[in-house]
């Protein structure tokens, strides 16, 4: 699915090398991000975490590693490069795509060192793929940076592998896809990575943190013979696109049930063919009464800068919704039109407990100039498939 992953340029003394490089953080298998987006997520702990800026912290307080008498990357142009959408079926593994070259062009091959940085790369995605905080600490120099993005810099191996610690037990389904956008070599012993990384599963458990994009720099250096990551640092992003945005929802896929003592709902949520819109269809049955069927649209609205949903049911009436997250739930602002022209409106509160359990409810209601109760929240569990060969 990343195959139209970005381009990037290698370049060694005498040659350059054209190839793309994308990867999934999965449950399964782990990308590579070195760690330095999750520290926004992270409060900065010990003796060595500082805030930026770097440039006032006193020479004489830390010592500075080799690789600071290099000149330091500058920080990337947001115009040049922006991230892919995050793909809906998270990928495994690390995926090296050859780019399109022209008929008779001459096959470069990987120099040595371009390959161990590669093996590096992979090695240490096989560490984050365990949530093995000493083996991802083992990746870094002794006297490495990371730097996120509101300019918190945790500073040391020691501080590095606690902060990998405590991410792996708060967020025990945390998941990355990163976009590696080009590898440079700028000496035989120092080269510059540069991409987008993008988190998911991220909130607490139980809970669904939204997809958190940032752009990425991270400094090689080879010591003794190994490349290892002397720094990393987090730039500020281009703002999440319309399906990342809506990549929120996006446990809600499936079909659901809700319950009470004399109604039931079963709704299903799909995509669009596009990708663009969370679709759902709903039944609800109350006793006495016929069945209510509705169709509801979920997008982004680039101008409220927020999600919003259209409804429309078999009776006639109308709505929409304005929606804002709170950890793990949901606030819909409801406003729409009854079958009989009557305005109605009301709060309605999503509450995400677990990938198949939620709630529902619905307060501040109203019907014309009258107001009604709040109703209790509704339990929402996600229905089973039904059996292939069901009993007789």
């Amino acid at each position: 699915m990343l195959s139209n992953g970005s381009t990037a340029l290698r370049k060694t003394t005498g040659k350059t090398t054209a190839f793309r490089f994308t990867c999934q953080w999965t449950g399964q298998w782990a990308g590579l991000t070195w760690g330095v987006m999750f520290l926004a997520a992270l409060p900065c702990s010990g003796q060595e975490t500082v805030a930026k800026p770097v440039k006032n912290v006193p020479e004489k307080s830390v010592e500075k590693p080799a690789v600071k008498t290099e000149a330091k990357p500058a920080k990337p142009d947001a115009t040049d490069a922006k991230p892919a959408a995050t793909p809906s079926v998270p990928l495994t593994g690390v995926t090296f795509v050859k780019p399109e070259t022209k008929e008779g062009a001459e096959k470069v091959e990987p120099t040595a060192d371009e390959l161990a940085v590669q093996d590096a790369i992979k090695s240490f995605t096989d560490a984050f793929n365990a949530h093995d905080a000493k083996l991802v600490a083992a990746r870094f120099t002794e006297l490495a940076e990371l730097e996120n993005g509101v300019g918190h810099v945790t500073r040391g191996n020691t501080h590095i592998l606690e902060a990998f610690t405590k991410l792996f037990t708060e967020h025990p389904k945390v998941n990355l896809h990163l976009e590696i956008h080009s590898i440079r070599f700028l000496s035989s012993s120092l080269a510059v990575e540069e991409g987008f990384s993008t988190m998911t599963g991220g909130g607490a458990e139980g809970q669904h943190a939204a997809p958190h994009v940032d752009r990425y720099t991270i400094t090689h250096v080879k010591q003794d013979g190994a490349w290892l990551v002397a720094s990393a640092r987090d730039w500020p992003a281009p703002p999440p696109t319309a399906e990342q945005q809506l990549q929120q929802l996006a446990w809600l896929i499936g079909d659901w049930v809700d319950e009470n003592s004399s109604t039931t709902v079963h709704t299903n949520y799909h995509w669009s063919k596009d990708n663009r819109y969370l679709m759902s269809r709903y039944e609800v049955k109350r006793e006495g009464q016929p069945p209510v069927e509705g169709l509801q649209r979920i997008g982004w609205d680039p101008e409220a800068r927020q999600l919003r949903s259209w409804t429309f049911d078999s009776l006639g009436g109308h709505s929409q919704g304005l929606w804002s997250r709170h950890g793990n739930q949901w606030i819909v602002k409801l406003t729409g039109v009854m079958a009989d022209g009557q305005v109605r409106s009301s709060t309605n509160v999503l509450t995400r407990l677990s990938d198949d359990h939620a709630t529902y409810q619905s307060r501040d209601r109203t019907i014309g100039s009258e107001l009604l109760p709040d109703h209790e929240p509704v339990p929402i569990v996600r229905k089973a498939p039904e059996p292939m060969f069901p009993k007789k």
